[in-house]
């Protein structure tokens, strides 16, 4: 399985390649984009923010995280993990709005061999997402505008936040699966 992140380019489309220090993605016109110290990679160019810190703040996302961490979400964790359980062949996961990462590490535990794909808007949620989850491929960008390929993704997963119903249909592959919460 190609285990290389499905990023494309925010501005023109082409795939992201990571270069060979691990430092950075790039395209084929030399658009580059930094690789955080935490992992992540910010695909949201700032002409498309409307503000100068999108989403979440970083209060937010700690609140986000105290409930998540006492697990009063877990059983909508574990409904998400039976309607998975009979699909067979769920090797791409995209994980859109996924705050500090909750839902992408769950499917992580429940798909180890899946390769998941994280957007949030918010920096403070990515930036936590991955330090806390470093086997997950998490990316800044907008869920309107996703820097994704087309029918790249077996799965797609959006828990209580906001999306583009077109770019939902164009990432999914044909025969995909579609779960929102």
């Amino acid at each position: 399985m190609d285990t290389t992140p499905v990023w494309t380019c925010p501005f023109c489309c082409l795939g992201l390649r990571v270069n060979e220090s691990g430092k950075s993605w790039s395209c084929e016109n030399n658009h580059s984009f930094d690789c955080a110290r935490e992992g992540y990679v910010n695909l949201l160019p700032s002409n498309k923010k409307r503000s100068s810190d999108p989403g979440d703040n970083a209060e937010m996302i700690a609140a986000r995280r105290r409930i998540h961490t006492a697990q009063i979400y877990r059983p909508l964790v574990d409904a998400i993990q039976a309607q998975l359980a009979d699909v067979e062949s769920i090797m791409r996961i995209l994980d859109l709005g996924c705050g500090e990462g909750y839902y992408s590490n769950a499917l992580q535990q429940a798909l180890p061999d899946a390769q998941i794909c994280a957007v949030d808007i918010s920096r403070a949620a990515v930036k936590l997402a991955a330090k806390n989850y470093p086997s997950v491929n998490f990316a800044v960008a907008s869920t309107f505008a996703l820097p994704v390929a087309s029918e790249s993704q077996n799965l797609l997963l959006r828990i209580f936040a906001p999306s583009d119903d077109a770019e939902v249909v164009r990432v999914l592959e044909k025969g995909g699966v579609y779960l929102e919460v």
